[in-house]
């Protein structure tokens, strides 16, 4: 699978969709798939993932003399598995804001209701958590820097579609948003300054409902 591909597999939905088509239409045929150029922790558990059999890059080692390369079989040099794959019923919610206060605010108000909690505090971050961590419930804030919360929410609804993403804003303008919930990108919206309980009820909800699809046969198969 070429580096092209593997680059963004992350946050790019197109580049995504490639990989998870090439790996599926090579395990029909019994064939091993390989993915070049993989350099980041993110790209690597975002393969493993998706069961991509094999991995060639520098996250493993750039290349080596002969020497150094017969000393790393000496010593059975390998990669350790993620330790994400051991956590698989832990209800995880992602707040993504660039904000560091208000991430501390929401991580301490949040963190009550027995939440493993993940943060990020920019799209590119929020990308990286999403392919490392099993995450059911995404919050996040409208306005940061590169990349708007709404753009992030349409592309992990692609990314991760069976997420539960809820959007906060303390801005006026409704318009992105809107055509965000139209999308589909959008399950809640709530303006800062938000109110805990409610907000507290709808992230309990979103982990209800995730739940409900990952249980549903169909909804199961066509995740698959």
């Amino acid at each position: 699978m070429d580096i092209a591909f593997v680059r963004e597999v992350t946050s790019n939905p197109d580049d995504a969709a490639i990989v998870l088509a090439i790996i599926n239409m090579a395990h029909s045929m019994k064939l091993k798939v390989i993915a070049e150029g993989v350099e980041k922790d993110a790209q690597l558990s975002y393969l493993r993932r998706h069961e991509c059999d094999e991995m060639q890059g520098y996250y493993f080692s750039r290349p080596v003399p002969a020497d150094e390369f017969e000393q790393m079989l000496r010593e059975g040099r390998h990669l350790q598995a993620p330790v994400d794959e051991h956590i698989v019923d832990q209800q995880t919610l992602l707040i993504v804001d660039d904000d560091a206060f208000m991430l501390d605010v929401l991580s301490d108000f949040l963190s009550q209701d027995g939440y493993r909690i993940l943060t990020a505090q920019t799209a590119a971050e929020g990308f990286d958590v999403l392919a490392q961590h099993r995450v059911q419930v995404i919050l996040c804030d409208q306005c940061m820097p590169m990349m708007s919360g709404t753009e992030f929410m349409e592309r992990v609804k692609n990314l991760a579609p069976d997420t539960f993403r809820i959007m906060l804003s303390a801005y006026a303008d409704l318009t992105p948003i809107m055509a965000a919930i139209n999308h589909g990108a959008i399950d809640r919206f709530y303006t800062k300054p938000w109110k805990g309980a409610v907000l507290r009820e709808n992230i309990r909800e979103g982990f209800r409902l995730h739940g409900q699809l990952r249980a549903s046969p169909v909804a199961t198969a066509l995740l698959a």
